[in-house]
């Protein structure tokens, strides 16, 4: 999973608006918005903010978690 789509999910697990979490995270609308969409990724202050906000570890943002619990693929 792609980290825009990771922090949507994770922002809606925790039912906060994008204004509610750059509020919470003291970020930018703007900036939760380009990396939700894709456009730019955060700075690590701007992870460290993310996970504080929405009470993840920063691992949680950047790990798949469906990819570690799946085998290494075999190429044939």
């Amino acid at each position: 999973m792609a980290f825009k789509d990771k922090l949507k999910e994770l922002r809606e697990k925790a039912g906060l608006s994008q204004a509610e979490l750059a509020g919470k995270a003291s970020l930018s609308v703007r900036s939760i918005q380009n990396w939700e969409q894709g456009h730019r990724g955060p700075s690590t202050d701007g992870l460290v903010a993310l996970a504080r906000a929405l009470g993840v570890s920063m691992e949680a943002l950047l790990v798949d978690g469906q990819s570690r619990n799946r085998p290494p693929s075999r190429k044939r």
